[in-house]
This record gives C-alpha cells, sequence and structure tokens, in this order.
C-alpha cells in the first residue's frame, strides 16, 4: 500500500510538473507570437523565428541524418536535399537587397537636381546657337557726298530717300545715266542705262530698321561718259549749292549753270537754275508764309530783350468763316 501511495504522490507531483511546464511553454509562445506580430520587433526580411516545438534534423555532407535517438537515417535522396538547398537558398535571396543598377541601366537615372526620375533616352541633344557677331556698319557719309569712293557693298543709309540721293550724286559725279529695275519703299534694284555695262546695284532695308544697306555691287562702269543725265534736277542742285547761295543770295543763275558746267561737265536749263535759286534760298532764309505764323513768337522775343517796349499785332478775324485770322499790321515802340 505504501508503494502504492508513493507511486501515486509521484504521479501528482509529475502532472503538476507538466502542468507547470505547460504554463510556461503558452506563455513562452504568446510572447513569441506577439513579438512577432509587433512591428517594432520584427523587421521585415529578417530570418524567421523558429518555432518552440520544431527540431529541425540537421544534415551531414555524407547524406547522412541524426534522428533523436542519436542512429545515422539515410537521407530521401539527393533530390530532396537540392529542394531543401533551394528554398533555403529562396529564402536568403527575399532578404537580401537587390544589386545595384550597372553602368547601362544607371544612366536611366537622373540626378538630384532633375524633377524627373527618369531621363528620356529619345530626346535629341539639343546644340546651343552661339549669337552671331554684330557686323561694323559702315555708314554714308553726307558730308562726302559727292565722293564716289564711298559705295561699296555693306554701305549703310538712314532711309531709302538717302539711298536714291546717294546714288543720283554717284552718277552725275561720274557722268553716267542708270535706269531702275525696281523702285520701291523697301527695295531698289539699278542697273547702268548702257546696255553693255555690268553696272548693277541692289539696296533693301535690314528686317525691323529703317535702315538700308547695300547687298550686291557690281562696278564699275565700263561705258562712256556723257553730259546729257536724266537724273540731275533742281532739288540736287538747291542742296549741293545751299553754302554758295547762303554766303551770296543775289547769285545770278547765269552763273550757277557755269559753276555746274565747269564743276560736273552737265548742262541745265535756266528754269532749272531759278528753281534751285529759288528752293535753296527758302531753305536759307526759311518760307515767307510760315514766317507769318511765327509773328507773335517774334513780339514776346523783343519784350523778353527789351523790357517796356511796346508791341501790338492787329489781325482780321473771319471766325463766322471758320478761318484762322489774317495778318493786318504791326505796331512797335521801342525803349531807347
Amino acid at each position: 500500500m505504501s508503494l502504492e501511495s508513493d507511486d501515486s504522490d509521484n504521479g501528482s507531483i509529475d502532472e503538476e510538473q507538466a502542468e507547470k511546464e505547460r504554463k510556461e511553454l503558452r506563455k513562452q509562445l504568446a510572447y513569441t507570437k506577439n513579438k512577432k506580430a509587433d512591428p517594432t520587433e520584427h523587421c521585415e526580411g529578417d530570418t524567421d523565428v523558429e518555432e518552440l516545438y520544431n527540431n529541425p534534423i540537421p544534415t551531414q555532407a555524407s547524406g547522412m541524418a541524426v534522428a533523436d535517438d542519436g542512429r545515422e537515417v539515410a537521407a530521401e535522396g539527393k533530390g530532396v536535399a537540392d529542394k531543401n538547398n533551394e528554398g533555403s537558398s529562396d529564402k536568403k535571396d527575399n532578404g537580401r537587397l537587390s544589386p545595384p543598377p550597372s553602368d547601362g541601366d544607371g544612366d536611366m537615372l537622373c540626378s538630384e537636381d532633375d524633377d524627373r526620375a527618369v531621363k528620356d533616352v529619345h530626346m535629341k541633344a539639343v546644340k546651343k546657337r552661339r549669337p552671331k557677331k554684330c557686323q561694323v556698319r559702315i555708314w554714308f557719309n553726307v558730308a562726302k557726298m559727292l565722293d564716289p569712293s564711298q559705295f561699296c557693298k555693306g554701305l549703310c543709309f538712314t532711309d531709302m530717300d538717302q539711298v536714291r540721293f546717294a546714288l543720283q550724286s554717284y552718277d552725275i559725279v561720274n557722268g553716267r545715266d542708270y535706269r531702275f529695275l525696281r523702285n520701291e519703299p523697301r527695295y531698289v534694284m539699278v542697273r547702268c542705262q548702257s546696255e553693255f555695262c555690268p553696272f548693277y546695284l541692289i539696296a533693301s532695308k535690314i528686317s525691323k530698321e529703317p535702315t538700308v544697306m547695300i547687298r550686291r555691287l557690281e562696278e564699275p562702269h565700263t561705258c562712256g561718259t556723257t553730259s546729257e543725265t536724266s537724273r540731275i534736277s533742281s532739288n540736287w542742285v538747291a542742296n549741293v549749292f545751299e553754302e554758295q547761295i547762303r554766303s551770296d543770295p543775289d547769285w545770278k543763275v547765269q552763273d550757277l549753270i557755269d559753276e555746274i558746267q565747269r564743276k560736273y561737265g552737265v548742262e541745265i536749263t535756266k528754269m532749272m537754275a531759278y528753281r534751285a535759286r529759288a528752293k535753296a534760298g527758302e531753305i536759307v532764309l526759311g518760307n515767307h508764309k510760315a514766317q507769318y505764323k511765327r509773328i507773335r513768337d517774334y513780339c514776346q522775343t523783343v519784350i523778353d530783350k527789351n523790357p517796356k517796349s511796346i508791341v501790338r499785332v492787329a489781325t482780321i478775324n473771319y471766325v463766322d468763316q471758320g478761318l484762322n485770322p489774317r495778318f493786318f499790321g504791326l505796331f512797335m515802340c521801342l525803349k531807347a
């Protein structure tokens, strides 16, 4: 009986001990599960935590396995070991980072300064154009307008009227004549009047500028000189001889004709000489009709320069007819 009681006591102690061990194992299992579920404790890519009751069978290089009782057991075969190795290699690869891209793939990534992630490999590289250097312009000198050596390719003029005047002076001084093939506000094309002469000129405006430039020039003239030219005019004579008429307003018409004949070998009529002298006098002395509009300016200047002077202007009003007042008389009393 005593032996039976001892056996029962030992059995109850063993059961209590086993129950305690089971509780400890449950606690440890719950702790392990919580640790695996906690993201701060278990990061993605880490090795898996082994189960508590899982005892893997170690393998040897000879293909034999060791059992729980210490006996060596033959493995299932090389295929099973290979499969296990493949599975383990896959697990290891899952935990590793991908290798860095090669040189070819690295070109696809942009620098950190670029907003885009991938370059457009099909986009062609655009070459930067260097700005053209500004050419030094050669301008027509009005003070030397009778100098034919000024004409050259690339010569610039302020406007098209200056081109026509310079071309007229060029041919009169050289004793030649020319004809317009095209005479437009933006384009001029000129050829010599002689059929076999190679003289040829093209001038046009520069884009977005009023400046005119000689684009093409073929010279010199191979034709003979002539004293009869259709290009001379009263405006040209008035501009050329303005200074002589300014110094001598009563310059005789015949003296003007002789001067032109002596200098340029060109004959002009008396009517052209009269008109040229009148136009030059208008440039020097001004237009008489336009001077009447400045009478009050003249009176104010007299009062400013000579105070206490008396100046009165009398006019006839035509307001009812819709006309401007007309000058009638001027009274002036200067202070002595």
